[in-house]
């Protein structure tokens, strides 16, 4: 496990205590990308002093697990913080994104641009590893996100703009929960191929125990295999409907709420503090 890790550090929720044998945690100065600390078990293994940019550091460490474990099996966590606020590219990063940014109207912001420019390094050093490690051809790769973007200033100027979806990350809105999904399967899955099924996080548990055959395995109540939806991209999946819980207020100026949706339908509900609620259904097309 590589990266961010959002879930806690003490003794019951740390990574390590989630199965992970290897661990490289941002911990110190999480929100810059510099001056930083990583850990492993609670212990400081890297002190960045303004020399070392984050993300190209995550990628280094994933890089150098591979090199070192692809003689046998394993599952690489790797969580990047980059695009994640605040917005501190590469310097060397930034010239190109300046010097087209009037060809565009101001249509993007050039500092974000340079951190996914060094994001999308990352990834493909670790496919290149891959290959060099004669893993590429054996090896599920799956690309996402946690959240929507975001649409407003925190901590700097706003970074996306999610337009046609509504809101942004903290809201319950297709803006806050529709996310990239990329997966590469070579010989297994076409490559390529785009597809409108829908799926949630709670869904790989269950597909990854899919695709190792672990059929009587314990899954979590909601989740649902997609291994169907990688093998017969163009049949619609029966996925049946998604749920949302977001309980509290955000700093994104997001509120209490819930979400279902199953096909193109969505049902939001607004939490009341009195304990009523509102709720509005609408088509995904045509309000998001």
């Amino acid at each position: 496990m590589v990266g961010k890790w959002h879930l806690g550090t003490g003794d019951s929720t740390s990574p390590e205590r989630q199965g992970f044998d290897y661990v490289r945690v941002i911990a110190k100065n999480g929100l810059d990308y510099y001056n930083y600390t990583i850990t492993s078990g609670g212990q400081t293994v890297f002190e960045d002093k303004g020399q070392s940019y984050l993300t190209d550091k995550l990628t280094d460490y994933a890089v150098e697990y591979i090199r070192n474990n692809h003689s046998r099996p394993f599952f690489l966590y790797l969580t990047y913080s980059a695009p994640h606020v605040m917005l501190v590219p590469r310097a060397d990063k930034l010239g190109y994104y300046f010097r087209e940014y009037s060809k565009h109207g101001g249509k993007f912001n050039p500092n974000y641009a340079a951190m996914l420019e060094s994001m999308d390094d990352g990834v493909g050093r670790v496919v290149r590893q891959l290959a060099e490690s004669h893993l590429l051809d054996n090896t599920i790769i799956i690309f996402t996100s946690d959240n929507g973007g975001l649409g407003l200033a925190e901590l700097g100027p706003v970074p996306t703009n999610l337009e046609p979806l509504r809101k942004w990350k903290g809201h319950v809105y297709e803006g806050g929960i529709k996310v990239p999904l990329v997966i590469q399967w070579p010989g297994r899955i076409k490559a390529n191929v785009q597809t409108d099924s829908q799926v949630i996080g709670t869904d790989y548990f269950v597909t990854f125990s899919d695709i190792l055959g672990l059929k009587n395995q314990q899954v979590p109540p909601d989740g649902k295999s997609f291994l169907d939806v990688l093998q017969n991209p163009d049949k619609p999946a029966d996925r049946g409907a998604i749920f949302w819980h977001y309980p509290h207020f955000s700093n994104q100026q997001g509120r209490p709420a819930g979400a279902v949706r199953e096909g193109d339908f969505k049902l939001v509900e607004l939490f009341m503090l009195t304990g009523s609620a509102v709720a509005f259904v609408c088509g995904i097309r045509c309000a998001q």
